[in-house]
């Protein structure tokens, strides 16, 4: 009355995240079984940091043991992690028949929950043509917004993106984000954007109308900080003087 069922066909993770030399702000994971796994594990364990965490060591729960991708989320039963600290991410699993999935490692992932500190959007300057500081003439080709960032590491590989507001609306992104490169924090750096570029926000920005400008600041992990608006608005003036009726 007893059969066998025949099954050596071990279970695999594969398309782990984070992954290697991550910095994250959560502990989310994300994975892919090739097939049902009967128990599995993501363990936490720190390599590197001041202080001590862990190891923490997650079972899977129910839904996170089906085969196929599992997106990128917080697990049932999420660790709670230290900010500063760098971990390793072990993944392990069994299937119904014993066969163990060999252990699948990330390494080097940095958890920071940290906002970047409070800092100021600097000069606004236009440039090209005739230059008349605080305003946008007809013959300007670009507009130049420097933030001077602060000392902070883990802003490398994070962005700077800044923003305007048109005659007092909504704030709206001003051109793509800068990528900080190492290097660029405890620095000045300046976003140059041209004309058409410019000149597209809010739909079009119209004569008579003043910009104002601020900037998101956004670490590695994902922690954004908003910084106070230049000092610096600038006021479009395309309007073209004319003589007329001139005598005698």
């Amino acid at each position: 009355g007893t059969s066998i069922a025949f099954d050596q066909s071990v279970p695999a993770f594969s398309s782990v995240t984070p992954s290697t030399g991550s910095s994250v702000k959560v502990a989310d994971v994300g994975y892919t079984l090739s097939e049902a796994i009967a128990s599995g594990t993501v363990k936490y364990t720190q390599t590197a940091g001041s202080g001590s965490d862990g190891p923490h060591t997650v079972t899977l729960a129910v839904g996170e043991l089906n085969s196929g991708a599992r997106s990128l989320a917080a697990l049932t039963n999420a660790p709670t992690l230290v900010s500063g600290l760098t971990y390793q991410i072990d993944f392990n699993g069994v299937d119904a028949a014993g066969n163990a999935a060999t252990e699948v490692s990330v390494t080097g992932i940095f958890f920071d929950t940290t906002v970047p500190a409070d800092f100021t959007v600097g000069s606004v300057i236009t440039t090209g043509g005739t230059v008349t500081a605080g305003k946008w003439n007809s013959t300007n080709t670009d507009i130049a917004v420097t933030v001077t960032l602060p000392d902070d590491a883990t802003l490398i590989g994070g962005t700077l993106q800044i923003q305007a507001s048109v005659a007092g609306e909504s704030y709206e992104n001003l051109g793509s984000a800068h990528t900080i490169a190492d290097g660029e924090e405890n620095t000045s750096v300046t976003s140059s954007f041209d004309a058409a570029t410019f000149e597209a926000l809010s739909g079009g920005i119209s004569d008579g109308e003043s910009i104002l400008f601020k900037a998101i600041l956004t670490d590695k992990a994902g922690n954004a900080k908003t910084g106070t608006q230049s000092g610096t608005s600038i006021a479009f003036d395309q309007s073209v003087p004319a003589f007329s009726s001139v005598t005698p």
